[in-house]
């Protein structure tokens, strides 16, 4: 009879690539827990205390008050803060908002400008959409018109519309 054919094959356990297949991950884990620590720890730390020490700066009162802004480079300017506007927006009309505006001046306003300019943010709210506001493009877009309008009724005398608080509900 014949013999069958015997092929032999190294079946030993592989206890070497067993033992690095656990100890490689552990090793990498420690070391990353050492790194994450010794940053917290020596460098998010102190800075967490150098501004825990530091006095935390007066908060404003919520009375409307106009607030000369003085550059030595610069003409002087005047914030003149708004009433906030609190409307629904036109599509979706369930969809509602309030916005809280400071206008930034060249010199001192009127109060029928300040006055103005806040009838027409309010007129220009009522118009627009929630999908014009979407995204920082269509809040940067809503700030441009918002400028626009500003600088047109008050001849040219508005610098700059400051958005204190925009709350969409």
């Amino acid at each position: 009879m014949a013999t069958p054919l015997m092929i032999e094959t190294d079946e030993e356990p592989k206890k070497k690539s067993m033992i690095s297949a656990i100890l490689v991950p552990v090793l990498l884990l420690a070391l990353s827990g050492g790194l994450g620590f010794s940053f917290s720890k020596f460098y998010v730390s102190p800075m967490i205390e150098a501004n825990a020490s530091t006095e935390a700066a007066p908060v404003p009162t919520a009375e409307k008050s106009v607030v000369p802004v003085h550059n030595s480079n610069e003409p002087s300017m005047v914030v003149v803060p708004l009433e906030a506007i609190l409307t629904n927006l036109s599509d979706p009309s369930d969809v509602w908002v309030r916005a809280e505006f400071s206008v930034l001046f060249n010199k001192q306003p009127s109060a029928d400008v300040t006055a103005e300019i806040q009838s027409d943010f309010l007129r220009y709210m009522k118009t627009v959409k929630l999908r014009n506001l979407e995204g920082a493009i269509g809040f940067e877009h809503m700030l441009e018109d918002l400028n626009e309008r500003a600088q047109m009724i008050s001849g040219g005398e508005a610098g700059r519309v400051l958005v204190k608080a925009f709350i969409v509900q």
